[in-house]
């Protein structure tokens, strides 16, 4: 049961949003990008390498498909997560 009074919960609501967006591989590619800029910082690092496995899959999609757009898009996504990372003093 989730109880969005329960930070943790909203948190994997969050991230379950973000990943959903991700393979939408569409106009939700901008949503999820608000959702990191916005709640990335707040996130446990675990979340954030999660969230880079499915962007570099859905890159790998991209490439099969030849849809340089969307892979431009997933490869800046996958930067802004790497920097949050960073900022939190995390590197690959």
């Amino acid at each position: 049961m989730i109880n969005f009074d329960i930070l943790e919960d909203r948190k994997r609501i969050l991230i379950y949003s973000i990943r959903y967006c991700i393979t939408r591989r569409s106009y939700a590619l901008s949503d999820a990008k608000e959702l990191i800029l916005a709640y990335g910082k707040d996130l446990q690092p675990h979340l954030l390498y999660t969230l880079i496995d499915d962007v570099e899959y859905e890159i790998s999609q991209c490439d099969r498909t030849k849809d340089n757009y969307c892979k431009t898009q997933l490869v800046f996504l996958k930067n802004l997560i790497k920097e949050i990372l960073y900022e939190k003093g995390i590197k690959e």
